[in-house]
Parts: C-alpha cells; sequence; structure tokens
C-alpha cells in the first residue's frame, strides 16, 4: 500500500495565531475608553402588540440614558436593501410610537457606563 501524503498531518508548522486560540488575544470588545457607553436596543417580545407607554424611570435610577419614539425623527423609510425609489412602500421608523409589528422589533434603546448596568433594564 503506498504511503499517503497529506498537507498537515505528520508535518510540524508555524503557529502564527497563538493568541487567537488561547483567548489572548485583544478584541475590540475587550478594549474600555474612558467615558465609554454600553448600548442595548430593547425589543418587543410580542407581535402586533399596541405601545402604551414605556417607562424608563427604573432605567434612568441606575444611571442609564435611555431614548423611544419621541427622541427620534419620524421618517418613514423601507428596511429593503435594494430597492426601487419610485415604487417603494415606505411604512417603518427607526422607533414605533403607537404598535409594534413583530416579535424583535426595536422599541428603545439604552446605554450605561457598564455592562451589568445595560443587561439590568
Amino acid at each position: 500500500m503506498e504511503k499517503q501524503q497529506f498537507e498537515f498531518i505528520g508535518k510540524r508548522f508555524d503557529i502564527k495565531n497563538i493568541g487567537k486560540v488561547t483567548g489572548e488575544e485583544v478584541y475590540s470588545c475587550d478594549v474600555n475608553i474612558p467615558g465609554q457607553l454600553c448600548a442595548v436596543v430593547l425589543r418587543s417580545p410580542y407581535p402586533h402588540a399596541e405601545i402604551k407607554k414605556i417607562d424608563y424611570t427604573e432605567a434612568e435610577k441606575m444611571g442609564a440614558i435611555c431614548i423611544g419614539s419621541d427622541d427620534v425623527p419620524n421618517t418613514l423609510y423601507n428596511e429593503r436593501i435594494v430597492s426601487i425609489p419610485d415604487k417603494t412602500y415606505r411604512d417603518r421608523t427607526v422607533l414605533p410610537k403607537d404598535k409594534v409589528r413583530h416579535v424583535g422589533e426595536a422599541v428603545a434603546a439604552c446605554a450605561a457606563e457598564t455592562e451589568e448596568k445595560v443587561d439590568r433594564v
């Protein structure tokens, strides 16, 4: 039987990215800049839900900054990437004011000084 030749098996090779494998490499999520905020987008767990009120009181007590539909322009757009401008139906806003259309639709955004604080929002 003829001996098979493999590209890597049984051969030495240079390990250039050992830091990535061991977790020692520094990634952007590992870097903290002074004054940096961590943010979270709050999404609806319900489809076709009516938005009566979103209360940010508890989040703001923890030092979070929150925005909702009243804080962003009410500009209508279409989320399709490719479209024909004259034929595109624009029916979305950045954050809905009265009604959520689907599970996972963004309804608000909050930012805080630490991930722990923003995770509690």
